[in-house]
């Protein structure tokens, strides 16, 4: 028997700004291992000669720091991006995402729910509304559904 649905997957990467800001603190954090590193603490470089076991912490922290830049700034600079989370869906056949029957099986949930509240319900169907995943026709039918309902 074959089976009826099918699984769709995306990536979920970190934002613009939330990339810009983990450069920006990244890249402070790797002037402060270069500053460890140079051995003067924060004297500046080549100042008193920091114990072995400062300098190793250093030298970690340097390179933490620059795998956090590099990340963040594959992220901003990027066309891709780094995945932080990966998401999928199982759909059933014929069934595209963005297409009139994903529309539809997404404003039927919403109609169908039973343990939903008349508010939440409402506040699901304009947010597919706003995303552009339901006409204003089809909103307009599944808001007087909802409201016909006995409250």
């Amino acid at each position: 028997m074959r089976d009826s649905r099918r699984e769709v997957r995306g990536r979920v990467r970190p934002g613009k700004a939330s990339s810009l800001m983990g450069m920006v603190i990244g890249a402070g954090f790797v002037v402060l291992g270069l500053v460890l590193l140079g051995g003067g603490g924060f004297g500046g470089f080549g100042g008193m000669g920091a114990p072995p076991t400062f300098s190793a912490f250093a030298v970690v922290w340097l390179l933490a720091a620059v795998g956090i830049t590099g990340f963040h700034a594959y992220n901003y600079f990027g066309r891709r991006g780094a995945a932080t989370m990966e998401w999928e869906v199982d759909l059933p056949h014929g069934v595209e995402p963005g297409g009139e029957a994903w529309r539809a099986e997404g404003a039927a949930e919403i109609t169908q729910a039973g343990g939903d509240d008349f508010d939440s319900r409402l506040r699901k169907l304009e947010g597919l509304r706003g995303d552009g995943l339901i006409t204003e026709e089809e909103y307009a039918q599944k808001r007087a559904a909802i409201l016909a309902e006995k409250w």
